[in-house]
């Protein structure tokens, strides 16, 4: 019994806990030109990250981020990133390359969106109550 009500009981506290801000790629869709490529989240404060879109807490996050590699270059370059995430708020990321043939790249915030029926007060003191 102590080990089906230490899991719900974490899972309570989880969902009480969990983050309304969200890192999404571009979509191939919107990118705007072909030196503009969608990024994928590898990791966040050392965990790692398997699918998009990223639930994240609100505050300083590092961030460990992948550009796709283009058609020209087959090689890409991981990079460790330090963004303040505000709460409630939806990120959508791309990276640009000064050239398709560059592996190298840089971080681009494409836009960002309000999360809907989400209280910032509420996440950031969420955030202050997991530190």
């Amino acid at each position: 019994m102590k080990l089906i009500l230490i899991p719900g009981s974490l899972c309570l506290t989880a969902c009480a806990m969990a983050p309304l801000s969200y890192l999404e790629a571009k979509p191939h869709s919107a990118l705007l030109s072909t030196t503009q490529y969608p990024v994928k989240v590898v990791a966040i404060d050392g965990s790692l990250q398997f699918s998009m879109p990223v639930q994240i807490a609100a505050g300083e996050r590092h961030l460990v981020l992948e550009a796709m590699p283009s058609r020209s270059a087959y090689k890409t370059k991981q990079k460790n990133i330090v963004l303040q995430i505000a709460p409630c708020t939806r990120y959508f990321l791309l990276a640009q390359r000064t050239s398709p043939m560059q592996a190298d790249w840089d971080l681009v915030i494409a836009s960002t969106e309000l999360v809907s029926a989400c209280d910032p007060a509420e996440e950031l003191l969420k955030a202050t109550i997991e530190k």
